[in-house]
């Protein structure tokens, strides 16, 4: 018995084993996957090191062209300045008259890349003290420290120029912060959460900031091997927030007095609650494009010898002055003998200046590089899914297949980061993927494809009754969007129904009122769809649509307008084929239309069973509102006071001030009338001139003299060729309000039915 016991361990670790080895094709794979995610999330120093020489590496590819015409200079000071000049650092006063010279040569600002932080020691009272042989004589003491203190000198040029000069934020505090030169405002998120803080700062002495037009850090963040990437656009010392450099040249430049930063969470901003980043920078009429740190990511032109004027130039007799005329010049050294020089990825030995003047260069050029947060995330789930695939297709496919599907892949990797770099300036890695790929052998795009196109379908076949097309294409594009939830967005509602449908389809027979219902239907969801709006739900002879979701649509009101039209339009057609169809007798279909603009959510709303992608908000509510006052103010076409400011161009006459029921404030009302052409008739202008002078009348309480220009109003409308019941509503109104004067009148009128 024991021995049959140990034969049956042993059959058991035989199984075990056997099951092992046939799962390791499996099983290794899926380690390696798994390492590689955890690797990719954690994203340790020597993966930021890999992406770093991958970016750096398509500058070299593709550099950023240099543009001679962005008004962006580099005043050098070089070996024949120093030559010219003397030993650097010079007098004050030197640098007041190389100020002076470049103000009145037109520069539009002047950047000093440097810290002025201790006083000149050149300056007549400094030197009187200093040397021994002056200090020892009284009288010529006396004299030299009565002279004008060079700092003073400058002082004064600052006050009456365009200079901005320097600070630099330290790891220590010290005595002072920076004088900070202009407002800070910020929406959402403080901005300070996202900022590295700093302790304190070298600041330049207190009389030359106080006179100077601005001051900015001169500060460049540089990676673990040295290299400049990105640089802040602000600061954090101590509490408060201070500008670069950089972006001081370009406040300065313009004459701006704020900067405007907006984080996560602000108006407008899907941050959910997260505290995500700097969503975006105003400086004036620029608005850098910085990652949630507020970094602008260097795209570098290497070296170029337009971008430098020499200060020996610019102080030599003759020098040209429209060579500085309206630029932004950024006074700094190449000079290797003074030690400014840095590592950025197309130039080992660049001189620190020229990395701000090249991102004042992207500013101005709207030239910039991004990483977009979707892409990190995009990379991990890119690697995520086809590692999956891999580890579950590679035993199926075999190796020779598998290899030949990941060099496929691995090529398409690199092409797509090559292309969204040159395209579209996006930062996309394609290295560590495709080195990934290369490792796990990946293979079953065939699968892959297969799979997706048939969600795409099954998309497709979900949306295609109720979206265009094109809208359609979107959503398979991102089947995401069948999630359960909404997003806040502004839309453009509308609400259209058959009057007296109940009436209509009394006299008709089951299959008759289905071909009914088909017909009018099929032509007015038809116009909808063609107007870019989206069908929410038909509800029985009723249908609900909106605009501007789910893809963006600037002209959503108007579109709604143009849609509401061409639906009148229409219905003219079908009420002749249904004359045609079933002789004189058939009764001549009406329709009510209400549009109102506003903010709503919109998504995917239900169970998880079941859900259908609709709108809901107040905004719906008023727009379901108005379809049901078109009856009671015999107009077939209501829209809002917010359709009509977002559509300004189209036909439209306020009728009245309506309070809808459910809803205390009231709601100005009008009737949709034409397209922007017809708004040019001068019929229009008659009747809108009309209808208000009736409405000025109504509103005071003159209800006499409204009901008079109510004929007048009604003339003019014949006129224009509107012809609807809205003024014989209105005249029993009056007849109603003169027999029985209310105690109190507001104008507004109080709607007794939705």
């Amino acid at each position: 018995m024991a021995e049959t016991g140990t034969q049956d361990r042993q059959s058991e670790g035989g199984r075990r084993l056997t099951w092992l080895l046939r799962r390791l094709p499996t099983l290794v794979p899926l380690l390696l996957l798994v390492a590689a995610l955890a690797v990719n999330a954690a994203n340790p120093p020597f993966m930021r090191q890999l992406t770093s020489f991958t970016f750096d590496s398509l500058q070299r590819l593709k550099p950023r062209t240099y543009d001679p015409q962005i008004p962006v200079r580099v005043v050098d000071i070089d070996d024949a300045s120093l030559e010219k000049l003397g030993q650097f650092p010079w007098p004050r006063t030197t640098m007041a008259e190389i100020f002076v010279r470049l103000t009145n040569a037109g520069a539009a600002a002047i950047v000093f890349d440097g810290v002025l932080a201790e006083p000149d020691r050149t300056s007549p009272a400094a030197v009187a003290r200093e040397i021994p042989t002056i200090a020892a004589d009284p009288e010529l003491k006396a004299k030299l420290s009565g002279l004008p203190d060079n700092d003073a000198v400058l002082a004064e040029v600052l006050a009456q120029t365009s200079v901005v000069l320097g600070y630099s934020p330290t790891d220590v505090a010290r005595g002072r912060e920076p004088v900070r030169k202009a407002g800070i405002a910020f929406a959402g998120d403080d901005p300070r959460l996202f900022l590295r803080p700093w302790p304190g700062a070298i600041t330049n002495l207190e009389i030359l900031e106080k006179a100077t037009a601005g001051v900015g850090s001169i500060t460049t963040e540089f990676g673990s091997d040295n290299t400049i990437r990105g640089v802040p656009l602000f600061f954090r010392i101590g509490d408060k927030i201070y500008p670069s450099l950089v972006a001081e040249a370009i406040r300065v430049a313009q004459g701006a007095t704020t900067y405007v930063i907006k984080s996560s969470n602000a108006s407008q901003e899907t941050g959910y609650g997260e505290q995500t980043g700097i969503v975006s920078v105003k400086i004036g009429q620029f608005e850098p494009l910085t990652d949630g740190l507020g970094q602008i990511q260097l795209y570098d032109t290497g070296p170029r010898d337009e971008r430098f004027i020499s200060v020996a130039e610019v102080m030599s007799e003759g020098f040209d002055e429209k060579k500085v005329e309206g630029m932004i010049l950024f006074v700094g050294s190449s000079a290797p003998g003074l030690k400014d020089l840095r590592v950025t990825p197309l130039d080992p030995v660049a001189p620190g200046v020229v990395v701000h003047a090249q991102l004042a260069e992207q500013i101005i050029g709207n030239t910039y590089l991004q990483r977009p947060d979707l892409i990190a995330g995009a990379e991990f789930l890119y690697l995520l899914l086809i590692g999956l695939l891999m580890v579950f297709l590679l035993p199926r496919l075999g190796a020779a297949l598998s290899g030949m599907v990941a060099l496929l892949l691995i090529a398409a990797a690199l092409s797509l980061s090559w292309v969204a770099f040159s395209q579209f300036g996006w930062l996309v890695d394609a290295v560590y993927p495709s080195s990934v790929l290369l490792l796990l052998f990946l293979s079953g795009t065939v699968f892959s494809y297969i799979r997706s196109e048939s969600e795409r379908r099954q998309v497709r076949d979900a949306f295609s009754l109720y979206l265009a097309p094109e809208l359609v294409r979107e959503v398979a594009a991102d089947p995401s969007r069948l999630r359960l939830g909404g997003e806040a967005r502004e839309v453009t509602v509308m609400f259209t129904d058959i009057r007296r449908f109940t009436t209509i389809s009394e006299s008709l027979k089951p299959d008759e009122l289905a071909r009914f219902l088909n017909g009018f239907l099929t032509p007015m969801t038809d116009i909808i769809l063609g107007r870019r709006g989206t069908i929410d739900k038909y509800m029985g002879d009723a249908i609900m649509a909106f605009w501007n979701a789910p893809l963006d649509d600037p002209e959503h009101a108007a579109n709604a307008c143009r849609a509401a039209l061409d639906m009148r339009e229409q219905l003219g057609v079908l009420n002749s084929l249904w004359r045609l169809e079933r002789g004189e007798d058939s009764p001549l279909i009406e329709i009510g239309i209400g549009l109102n603009t506003g903010p709503a959510s919109v998504g995917n709303f239900g169970s998880d069973r079941r859900f259908a992608y609709s709108v809901i908000g107040d905004a719906v509510n008023l727009s379901s509102r108005l379809e049901g006052q078109t009856k009671a103010y015999g107009a077939d076409t209501l829209i809002s006071e917010e359709v009509h400011r977002q559509a300004p161009d189209f036909a439209v006459v306020e009728l009245d001030l309506l309070r809808v029921k459910g809803k205390r404030e009231p709601a100005r009302i009008y009737a949709l009338m034409g397209d922007p052409d017809r708004r040019q008739d001068a019929g229009f202008a008659a009747l809108a001139d009309a209808q208000a002078r009736f409405l000025t009348a109504y509103r005071a309480g003159n209800f006499g003299e409204a009901r008079t220009l109510l004929g007048e109003a009604e003339q003019a409308a014949e006129a224009f060729g509107w012809t609807q019941h809205y003024f014989e509503v209105m005249r029993v109104r009056l007849d109603r309000l003169i027999s029985e004067p209310p105690e109190s009148w507001d104008g507004v009128y109080e709607a007794t039915e939705k």
